[in-house]
């Protein structure tokens, strides 16, 4: 039979114990990181198809309320919001308040559309680059 002291039994018993935790914080970092990914890959995928359009579908370009088109914005780009890193984060910010401002432009048939659409697009584009780039695929 071994004969370990009780120091050594001790720092067995730690040893063992340090590992397991270690092995299971990474586990966890692991699941959640690829439920993170999964997670922004469903809604980026998503929001994208209505970037390319403007969101420009009936359910907000129909809505004659400022109050209601910013809520409706609100509704399909906050999830991307909450899921994106700091920098696409604060693009998705301002390409929702360029597109609230493109649409009000649209309704009011103001000239002022014209010269924010370019606007739009060009964060479209900035943000499919960042989206590309979180999830990897770029």
């Amino acid at each position: 039979m071994l004969n370990l002291t009780i120091f050594q039994l001790v720092m067995i018993v730690l040893g063992s114990a340090a590992l397991g935790v270690s092995i299971g914080v990474i586990s966890v970092k692991s699941y959640f990181s690829r439920s993170l990914m999964t997670a922004r890959i469903m809604t980026y995928s998503t929001i994208y198809g209505r970037m390319l359009n403007n969101f420009l579908e009936p359910d907000i370009s129909s809505i004659n309320e400022d109050v209601l088109v910013h809520a409706k914005l609100n509704q399909v780009i906050a999830p991307a919001i909450m899921l994106a890193t700091k920098p696409l984060s604060k693009y998705l910010e301002e390409y929702q308040a360029t597109l609230f401002s493109y649409h009000k432009a649209l309704r009011e048939k103001s000239k002022h559309a014209d010269m924010l659409h370019p606007q739009v697009i060009e964060q479209a584009e900035k943000i499919f680059e960042c989206m590309q780039k979180e999830i990897g695929i770029r």
